[in-house]
């Protein structure tokens, strides 16, 4: 083949060079196109998931399964959290329940009680404390604006009151710059006198209503009486355990010295005769122990730290509790009595990772629910519910018909012969005498 020309190397150079950028303008064209699919398939996604975030925010039809006979639908097409103790509260003879179906609070009188509404609260405010003040008809609530910072400690909250004859109506409003509302301290509550929105728990607040300010505190951790307008406070500095009247004022001094007061869980029995005394974390050298405040005496008791379930019965100082066993796998619901009683219930959870307990009045039964919590799940989904009562003797919630599976049990109403529980956005009503008879 004959040698080519200086012009013919040039030709074919050319067209070589006009190749490739053919070729690169291909892949170019190729590559863009596909990134325009991309990003609109990207954008469909998105308004997609906007779509099912919205409509799930919208009223929806229950499930339609249709309940036995025994259970009553009180309200439905409700929109709830079972498993946060702030959207709703059992009145103190537990014959009404209050609670928020979104932004509307609703009150029930029980069983088979019409819903009344009470109030209702912007969507751009989150609920902080619901509890229905102990002999009055009133119910008490605070909102927060919402924070796009989760991390933030300080909030602005206005206190709400509601009472059964009329609107509810603002009471007061408490600045962030005046409060640390901290994650720990979020159980908010009114005087039965309404002077004062007290924060109990540790590090607790006093606010005055009709002045507008904080009340100066004393106190490290501070409890309210489940039978009068007292409250249970450990002392700044020295810790001592301290009787408090109604306008937070010492009435006596208890001789019993909390070493940890930031990391203690302090608990008053119905008579206020007893206190426990539990740590939330591990400390060394520090025990469970309960206290006879007539005598300061303190009985070390075995309930391990960090314990939510630990509850005075109402039976003198008997504790409610569950233990662990087998190595922290499983788990024993049962009493801590007195005077070395036989203790009560001895109901032993076989596959109680997730343990909830919800008691009635007197603790005459319980309901517990076992079941696991999964990879980023709050609350398990396979929760089963079951009554137990003071002998261990348990009953399941739901049959094998499966009809009440998904329901989660909210509280025990009218002196705990009915069952109030939760599903299918439903709030529902159960006799006690329909489950304990199977």
């Amino acid at each position: 083949m004959p040698p080519l020309s200086t012009d013919d190397r040039l030709a074919r150079s050319r067209k070589q060079a006009l190749l490739a950028v053919l070729v690169a303008v291909i892949v170019c064209l190729a590559w863009w196109n596909s990134s325009l699919i991309k990003r609109e398939l990207a954008v469909r996604h998105v308004r997609r998931s906007k779509e099912i975030r919205v409509r799930s925010l919208t009223p929806v039809e229950p499930v339609g399964r249709t309940l036995p006979e025994y259970v009553t639908v009180l309200k439905d097409k409700v929109r709830l959290d079972p498993y946060s103790p702030h959207q709703f509260s059992f009145s103190p003879d537990t014959n009404s329940i209050a609670y928020f179906d979104l932004n509307t609070l609703w009150c029930q009188c029980l069983p088979k009680g019409p819903p009344t509404k009470l109030d209702e609260i912007s969507d751009q405010r989150s609920l902080v404390a619901l509890h229905w003040n102990s002999g009055s008809n009133r119910v008490f609530y605070a909102v927060s604006p919402i924070t796009r910072n989760s991390s933030e400690t300080a909030v602005t909250f206005d206190a709400h009151v509601s009472s059964l004859q009329e609107r509810g109506s603002k009471l007061t409003a408490i600045s962030s710059e005046m409060i640390k509302l901290k994650s720990a301290n979020r159980n908010i509550r009114l005087t039965e006198d309404a002077r004062h929105v007290v924060g109990t728990g540790s590090q607790p607040f006093v606010w005055n209503v009709a002045q507008e300010e904080l009340v100066v505190c004393y106190f490290d951790i501070l409890v309210p009486s489940a039978t009068s307008d007292r409250w249970l406070g450990a002392e700044i500095d020295t810790g001592q355990l301290l009787i408090v009247d109604q306008d937070f004022e010492i009435v006596r001094r208890i001789d019993y010295f909390l070493t940890h007061p930031g990391r203690t869980r302090l608990m008053w029995s119905p008579d206020e005769r007893y206190a426990s005394v539990t740590p939330t974390e591990h400390v060394t050298g520090v025990q469970s122990v309960r206290v006879d405040l007539s005598t300061g005496y303190a009985e070390s008791i075995a309930v391990d730290y960090g314990k939510r379930s630990l509850a005075f019965t109402g039976d003198e100082g008997e504790l409610f509790y569950n233990r662990s066993v087998d190595q922290r796998v499983r788990q024993m619901v049962t009493t801590i009595p007195m005077r070395n009683a036989t203790p009560r219930f001895g109901f032993e959870c076989t596959s109680a990772y997730s343990l909830l307990i919800v008691p009635s009045s007197g603790f005459r039964h319980v309901a517990v629910a076992e079941g696991v919590v999964e990879e980023r799940e709050r609350y398990p989904s396979n929760y089963r519910w079951q009554i137990v009562d003071q002998t261990g003797s348990a009953w399941p919630l739901d049959k094998k018909d499966g009809l009440l599976a998904s329901y989660a049990v909210l509280g025990f109403a009218n002196n705990g012969q009915t069952i109030v529980a939760y599903g299918d956005e439903r709030i529902v009503s159960i006799p006690l005498e329909f489950i304990l008879e199977r």
